[in-house]
């Protein structure tokens, strides 16, 4: 497991844990599988490639990435002041959307990437 790999899964573990905080003080604990969704299949894609350096740091700085804004936004949410207090935030809905939109592009970026190497890959010989 290369160190980008435990850096990744820490910011995730991280992310989660303080999203998770932030969300019930601002939502219904619903929700809460909806905000930990795409920071659980980032885990998975981060296990997966746990040994492949390139992929695990370019997951690293999507999972610090993704999980500075979802943390930094669900406390904007939560703690700035709204114009009208009766009106519910919607960070708890943007704020997972935005983070799968932004996972899911990068992973579909990197399976097409290892099928094109795996296309490329010279035959073996006899």
């Amino acid at each position: 497991m290369t160190s980008f790999a435990k850096r990744a899964l820490a910011a995730c573990g991280i992310a989660a844990i303080v999203e998770s905080i932030l969300l019930l003080q601002l939502a219904e604990p619903v929700l809460l599988l909806l905000e930990l969704g795409p920071l659980l299949f980032l885990v998975v894609v981060v296990w997966r490639r746990r040994a492949h350096r390139v992929r695990t740091q370019r997951l690293a700085g999507l999972a610090l990435g993704v999980g500075a804004f979802g943390i930094v936004a669900l406390a904007v949410g939560c703690f700035y002041p709204r114009k009208n207090p009766d009106q519910p935030s919607v960070a708890p809905l943007f704020v997972p959307l935005t983070q799968w939109f932004t996972i899911l592009f990068v992973w579909f970026k990197m399976v097409r990437e290892e099928s094109w190497e795996k296309r490329q890959k010279p035959p073996l010989s006899p």
